[in-house]
């Protein structure tokens, strides 16, 4: 009898959680949809607080994020923009004039939507203002995140 390999190391995966403890897991949340940050963006007006990027094609991005200067974004999926008041309002036009067009690869309505990004604690670290629902942060040491996504929905990419 021949082993399926993709079980096999899912099966691996389970079992060496299951021996090294849940400690030892890096904090995960998966991000909601929260209309209460969407003024960071919408207002077109640059907050101090923050360090801003995006993500995707920095000529039609699928994200910005607005984050605490007192944190460190790790990871490839985001550029550090400077970003102006004037860059900002361009941007906001593009989204505006997207909105409600459909989206052949996620098979969607498109719509831009806020998102609060918590600290480990719970208060608000910062905001991402994104075309895709799925996004996800990893906490780690001495106030680093990673910020994963934004994703279509599962399945999105599958066409008929």
């Amino acid at each position: 009898m021949r082993t399926n390999p993709v079980l096999a190391f899912i099966t691996s995966l389970l079992a060496a959680s299951l021996f090294s403890g849940c400690a030892s897991l890096p904090h995960y949340v998966q991000l909601g949809r929260d209309f209460s940050v969407e003024p960071i963006f919408t207002n077109g007006i640059i907050l101090p607080q923050y360090r801003y990027f995006y993500n995707g094609p920095e000529t039609e991005p699928t994200a910005l994020l607005a984050l605490d200067r007192a944190w460190t974004l790790d990871g490839l999926y985001w550029t550090e923009i400077n970003l102006t008041e004037a860059q900002l309002k361009k941007w906001l036009r593009e989204f505006n004039l997207a909105r409600g067009h459909y989206d052949d690869w996620a098979h969607m309505r498109i719509s831009y939507d806020g998102m609060r990004v918590p600290g480990p604690d719970g208060q608000q670290i910062g905001a991402i203002y994104a075309r895709y629902g799925q996004v996800s942060v990893r906490y780690g040491a001495e106030k680093h995140l990673t910020i994963v996504g934004p994703d279509a929905p599962p399945g999105a990419a599958f066409r008929d």
